[in-house]
Protein backbone atom coordinates (compact mmCIF):
# COMPACT_ATOMS: atom_id res chain seq x y z
CA UNK A 1 0.00 0.00 0.00
CA UNK A 2 1.30 3.45 -0.91
CA UNK A 3 1.71 6.36 1.50
CA UNK A 4 -1.61 7.21 3.11
CA UNK A 5 -1.07 10.91 2.55
CA UNK A 6 -1.39 10.29 -1.20
CA UNK A 7 -4.72 8.45 -1.07
CA UNK A 8 -7.48 10.14 -3.06
CA UNK A 9 -10.93 9.73 -1.49
CA UNK A 10 -13.97 9.86 -3.75
CA UNK A 11 -17.67 9.63 -2.95
CA UNK A 12 -20.05 7.47 -4.97
CA UNK A 13 -23.19 9.45 -5.88
CA UNK A 14 -25.64 7.02 -4.25
CA UNK A 15 -23.63 7.27 -1.04
CA UNK A 16 -24.41 10.99 -0.82
CA UNK A 17 -28.10 10.31 -1.42
CA UNK A 18 -28.16 7.66 1.31
CA UNK A 19 -26.51 10.01 3.78
CA UNK A 20 -29.02 12.78 3.04
CA UNK A 21 -31.82 10.24 3.57
CA UNK A 22 -30.82 9.88 7.23
CA UNK A 23 -31.92 13.48 7.87
CA UNK A 24 -29.96 16.73 8.12
CA UNK A 25 -28.65 16.30 11.67
CA UNK A 26 -27.47 12.71 11.18
CA UNK A 27 -26.08 13.53 7.71
CA UNK A 28 -23.98 16.38 9.08
CA UNK A 29 -22.57 14.20 11.86
CA UNK A 30 -21.85 11.34 9.47
CA UNK A 31 -20.02 13.60 7.02
CA UNK A 32 -18.05 15.15 9.88
CA UNK A 33 -16.95 11.67 11.02
CA UNK A 34 -15.96 10.78 7.46
CA UNK A 35 -13.84 13.95 7.17
CA UNK A 36 -12.25 13.18 10.54
CA UNK A 37 -11.50 9.62 9.41
CA UNK A 38 -9.92 10.85 6.18
CA UNK A 39 -7.78 13.36 8.06
CA UNK A 40 -6.60 10.61 10.43
CA UNK A 41 -5.86 8.42 7.40
CA UNK A 42 -3.81 11.19 5.78
CA UNK A 43 -1.86 11.72 9.01
CA UNK A 44 -0.87 8.04 8.96
CA UNK A 45 -2.83 6.96 12.02
CA UNK A 46 -2.31 3.20 12.39
CA UNK A 47 -5.06 0.67 11.70
CA UNK A 48 -5.17 -0.18 15.42
CA UNK A 49 -5.78 3.45 16.31
CA UNK A 50 -8.38 3.77 13.54
CA UNK A 51 -10.12 0.71 14.95
CA UNK A 52 -10.22 2.32 18.40
CA UNK A 53 -11.52 5.62 17.03
CA UNK A 54 -13.94 4.42 14.34
CA UNK A 55 -14.19 0.65 14.72
CA UNK A 56 -12.40 0.54 11.35
CA UNK A 57 -12.48 -3.05 10.20
CA UNK A 58 -12.26 -5.00 6.95
CA UNK A 59 -15.00 -7.11 5.50
CA UNK A 60 -13.45 -10.54 5.74
CA UNK A 61 -14.04 -13.03 2.96
CA UNK A 62 -14.26 -10.38 0.24
CA UNK A 63 -11.67 -11.53 -2.29
CA UNK A 64 -11.69 -8.86 -4.97
CA UNK A 65 -9.11 -6.55 -6.57
CA UNK A 66 -10.19 -4.04 -3.90
CA UNK A 67 -10.70 -4.08 -0.15
CA UNK A 68 -13.80 -3.02 1.75
CA UNK A 69 -13.86 -1.61 5.26
CA UNK A 70 -16.56 -0.21 7.45
CA UNK A 71 -16.44 2.48 10.08
CA UNK A 72 -18.98 3.60 12.65
CA UNK A 73 -20.23 7.10 11.98
CA UNK A 74 -22.90 9.60 12.92
CA UNK A 75 -24.96 10.22 16.01
CA UNK A 76 -24.11 7.91 18.87
CA UNK A 77 -21.27 6.38 16.87
CA UNK A 78 -20.13 4.45 19.91
CA UNK A 79 -23.59 2.89 20.23
CA UNK A 80 -23.57 1.04 16.91
CA UNK A 81 -25.71 3.49 14.97
CA UNK A 82 -24.61 4.18 11.39
CA UNK A 83 -22.00 2.49 9.21
CA UNK A 84 -20.08 3.84 6.24
CA UNK A 85 -18.33 1.49 3.83
CA UNK A 86 -15.15 2.57 2.11
CA UNK A 87 -13.49 0.76 -0.78
CA UNK A 88 -9.70 0.93 -1.20
CA UNK A 89 -8.21 0.05 -4.58
CA UNK A 90 -5.11 0.54 -6.72
CA UNK A 91 -2.89 -0.42 -3.80
CA UNK A 92 -4.58 2.10 -1.53
CA UNK A 93 -3.93 5.04 -3.85
CA UNK A 94 -7.68 5.47 -4.32
CA UNK A 95 -10.64 5.09 -2.01
CA UNK A 96 -14.35 5.55 -2.52
CA UNK A 97 -17.13 5.87 0.03
CA UNK A 98 -19.45 3.31 -1.48
CA UNK A 99 -22.34 2.65 0.89
CA UNK A 100 -23.92 3.75 4.17
CA UNK A 101 -26.59 2.21 6.35
CA UNK A 102 -28.19 2.42 9.74
CA UNK A 103 -27.54 -0.62 11.89
CA UNK A 104 -30.75 -2.41 12.72
CA UNK A 105 -31.44 -5.82 14.17
CA UNK A 106 -30.54 -8.68 11.87
CA UNK A 107 -30.05 -6.37 8.87
CA UNK A 108 -26.26 -6.27 8.82
CA UNK A 109 -25.62 -9.38 6.65
CA UNK A 110 -27.99 -8.00 3.99
CA UNK A 111 -26.37 -4.58 4.21
CA UNK A 112 -22.88 -6.10 3.85
CA UNK A 113 -24.00 -8.01 0.77
CA UNK A 114 -25.44 -4.82 -0.70
CA UNK A 115 -22.18 -2.96 0.00
CA UNK A 116 -20.23 -5.70 -1.78
CA UNK A 117 -22.59 -5.59 -4.76
CA UNK A 118 -22.25 -1.79 -4.95
CA UNK A 119 -18.47 -2.08 -4.80
CA UNK A 120 -18.51 -4.66 -7.61
CA UNK A 121 -20.57 -2.34 -9.82
CA UNK A 122 -18.32 0.60 -9.00
CA UNK A 123 -15.20 -1.48 -9.70
CA UNK A 124 -16.54 -2.52 -13.11
CA UNK A 125 -17.12 1.15 -13.96
CA UNK A 126 -13.60 2.31 -13.02
CA UNK A 127 -11.24 -0.64 -13.43
CA UNK A 128 -8.35 0.18 -15.67
CA UNK A 129 -8.50 3.91 -14.84
CA UNK A 130 -5.78 5.43 -12.69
Amino acid sequence: MGPRSETIFLVESRFQKEIRGFGPDAAAKIMNDIRDFQNAWYRGVTDDELYALYNFKPYKGVHRPYRLYQIYVGPNRRNLSYRAVVMFYYDGQRACWIYAFKKQRQSEPDEVNLAIARADVYWESIKGEK
